[in-house]
């Protein structure tokens, strides 16, 4: 199957792979500023795929000690449009993890995550809606660093630790 990228959707694609993309995600500093800790806001999977039973898995690690709202966007390799995007909000030194495939025809993201999510993942399953199914058998995935709260008392970060409500039940 013949893919065809616009031009800055493949240059970001060649760019991240050509920056020591080895099967893991590494995030690609932004060119307007450099993290404190040198490891960037903005990653670029050059390649998902869904294709003859395929399926890509997403880890993501807030390496930060403060709450963290990540964007991630999944463009189809089609044309690079937008198939499919949702935010996660991921507490201090939280990891995600996903799981994308194909089933009977629809493309979805499963997790069996606790990070928040928006929209929430019904049982957590999220799928790409059939207006941009076609030519999303493969892609590329961009995970944006959207910001974090002012403190870490704020109502978001606060709400986004995991709590075992069973051991807080139990005190």
């Amino acid at each position: 199957m013949k893919s065809n990228f616009k031009p800055l959707g493949l240059a970001a694609a060649v760019a991240a792979a050509s920056a020591g993309y080895a099967g893991v995600a590494n995030a690609q500093l932004l060119t307007t500023g450099v993290a404190n800790n040198g490891i960037g806001d903005l990653a670029l999977v050059p390649y998902y795929t869904v294709q003859a039973g395929f399926g890509t898995g997403i880890h993501v690690i807030n390496t930060s000690n403060r709450t963290q709202v990540v964007k991630f966007r999944f463009r189809r390799g089609s044309d690079s449009l937008d198939a499919l995007d949702f935010n996660i909000v991921m507490s201090p030194y939280d990891e995600w993890t996903g799981f994308m495939n194909d089933t009977d025809g629809t493309i979805a993201v499963t997790t069996q995550d606790t990070t928040c999510t928006a929209p929430l993942f019904d049982d957590g399953r999220f799928e790409m809606p059939n207006t941009f199914r076609s030519g999303a058998d493969e892609g590329y995935i961009e995970v944006i660093a959207m910001g974090s709260p002012v403190t870490e008392t704020a109502p978001l970060a606060v709400n986004a630790e995991h709590v075992d409500k069973q051991l807080e039940n139990e005190d």
